[in-house]
């Protein structure tokens, strides 16, 4: 039997009163368990008589949600999005639910259904968990995740491009180098410094242009002086 809105309402009222992380508990039929989240909230549950076959666990705030089915041959089932995050100590006479790494979401009264066969009893102790504490944004992980991913890539790329413009340098110079191992290494021509001397004594002037060259003052001081020589 689902409880009615106006139950929850009452049990959110008894829990403005409570301390974070305590339980407090109304006879045999409520409790108010409040944790942070990421912390671990246990959920009792009490059959209405030993004898049961199996038990039902829900979940309700604004809608019903079935959290687990556990078998009296130890099968335990978690259901929907508490994969993974339940456990249990598998004992049906005094049932108990660890809620693992809770969260925000997982505010809400639990309540258990015992089935003997084919009849469904409800159980004797209702829950009511409330997680307090600021909820991890995910979708922020999941942009900076998508932006390291985007980085990675861009970064491989631009690494297989530079490996292949290098290749392609190499795939064009190393027929040229093989070339000029084959017809051998080539060298600017250098001038010897026999060749300067052969090509300024090919340059030697001529009589006459000696003669032209001697200053004409040298000449007729020099004639002169043969004269009174003579």
């Amino acid at each position: 039997m689902a409880p009615s809105p106006l139950h929850t309402l009452i049990l959110l009222c008894l829990c403005s009163d409570s301390i974070s992380g305590a339980s407090v508990s109304d006879g045999d039929s409520n409790q108010l368990v409040t944790v942070s989240v990421g912390q671990t909230a246990t959920i009792h549950c009490k059959p209405p008589s030993m004898s049961q076959d199996g038990v039902y666990m829900y979940k309700q705030l604004f809608k019903q949600e079935e959290v687990a089915y556990f078998y009296k041959d130890g099968t335990f089932t978690p259901k929907g999005r508490f994969l993974a995050r339940l456990d249990t100590n598998r004992v049906i006479e005094n049932f108990a639910v660890s809620i693992i790494n809770v969260t925000v979401w997982d505010t809400g009264a639990f309540y258990c259904v015992f089935n003997k066969e084919d009849t469904n009893s409800p159980g004797m102790q209702k829950t009511l968990l409330v997680v307090s504490g600021k909820q991890k944004d995910c979708s922020e992980d999941k942009k900076n995740s998508e932006a390291s991913t985007l980085l990675l890539i861009i970064m491989c790329v631009a690494a297989a491009f530079l490996m292949l413009l290098i290749t392609v340098i190499l795939l064009l110079a190393i027929p040229k180098i093989k070339h000029c191992c084959e017809h051998g290494q080539f060298t600017p021509p250098h001038q010897s410094g026999d060749g300067v001397y052969e090509e300024m004594r090919g340059r030697r002037p001529n009589a006459n242009t000696a003669n032209i060259l001697i200053n004409p003052a040298y000449q007729t001081s020099r004639h002169t002086r043969t004269h009174v020589v003579d």
